[in-house]
């Protein structure tokens, strides 16, 4: 862990005999790590693939779109909030949050597929097809709501709203020191919650929520790591 720690830092170590086995299980583990997302993302490329082949089901292609299109949405915001807060604020800009060593610690395995899996049927199938359900018996049936051609039931809306704010709030947590952060994740978090993986498991299921939740985190992770990269190969050429 402390190898790892380390090496995502931008300073180039002196190297020692310990140093360089210290190096070398970096370099073993950033490998394990680029094999896992290159695998994860040829699996979701091949799916899309065969959706648009007409072999897998349209709706596998239509997750990866729309959480793809979403994803760059997101980003674009946080990237300008982001910006504005840190022009206006004291608040010093921190290399690197616990979260975010955390996350690169982690095999990408789990937090691009199990771990968006497990999150999908807790706040998807629990969350918001319990609210669904219960809300169905209240709210009248005739009450519909349009959204880009689609028509939605009051019950629906509400429960997708309401899973995603849940969703949202959940995710606070991974930033306990940064309020800026915190309420960007909270924030960013929902409204991709809201807007891409409630309206997929309620139009398609299951399986299509969690098919956008893993292109998320994969596209997410896949994007963060080069930007690493890059940032390291600039330092080591300066």
């Amino acid at each position: 862990m402390t190898a790892v720690t380390n090496q995502y830092s931008l300073e180039s170590p002196v190297l020692n005999s310990t140093s360089i086995d210290e190096v070398q299980e970096f370099n073993s583990h950033l490998l394990n790590r680029r094999i896992q997302l290159v695998a994860i993302t040829a699996l979701l490329g091949g799916a899309c693939a065969l959706s648009a082949a007409g072999i897998l089901p349209a709706a596998v292609l239509v997750s990866c779109a729309v959480s793809a299109t979403g994803l760059i949405v997101v980003a674009t915001i946080s990237t300008v909030t982001h910006i504005i807060f840190r022009c206006t604020s004291n608040t010093p800009v921190q290399e690197r949050n616990e979260f975010e060593q955390l996350i690169l610690n982690l095999p990408p395995y789990l937090t691009c597929v199990l771990v968006p899996a497990i999150e999908e049927l807790v706040f998807r199938t629990l969350v918001q097809g319990g609210l669904y359900a219960a809300l169905s018996y209240v709210l009248p049936a005739t009450a519909v709501i349009t959204v880009v051609g689609l028509e939605f039931p009051l019950a629906a809306v509400v429960s997708i709203v309401a899973a995603g704010v849940i969703f949202g709030l959940a995710h606070g947590s991974n930033h306990p020191d940064d309020p800026f952060a915190r309420i960007s994740q909270v924030a960013l978090t929902s409204i991709g919650s809201i807007f891409v993986e409630g309206p997929l498991y309620y139009a398609f299921g299951l399986w299509a929520s969690t098919v956008a939740h893993i292109t998320h985190n994969t596209l997410s992770l896949g994007t963060y790591e080069a930007v690493l990269s890059c940032q390291q190969v600039n330092s080591t050429d300066s």
